[in-house]
């Protein structure tokens, strides 16, 4: 959608490697929770969820159609 910047860079690094650190500790509930929490408050800032999304109003530039017209 184009709307990622230099100005994002870190901050969507920090997301990615929660997501990372999100998925190496499934097996552990405590570490688990702190960083799900921690993920979805970094996913919130880029619109990754449908209520943060709308609140960011973002629609994309073009609709990309594929070869199977998805």
């Amino acid at each position: 959608m184009g709307t990622l910047t230099e100005a994002d860079r870190d901050t969507f690094t920090l997301l990615c490697l929660a997501y990372a650190r999100l998925v190496s500790e499934q097996g552990h509930v405590n570490s688990y929770i702190g960083l799900s929490k921690t993920y979805q408050n970094y996913a919130k800032l880029f619109g990754l969820d449908p209520v943060s999304r709308k609140k960011l109003n973002i629609t994309p530039a073009t609709e990309v159609v594929d070869e199977f017209g998805l």
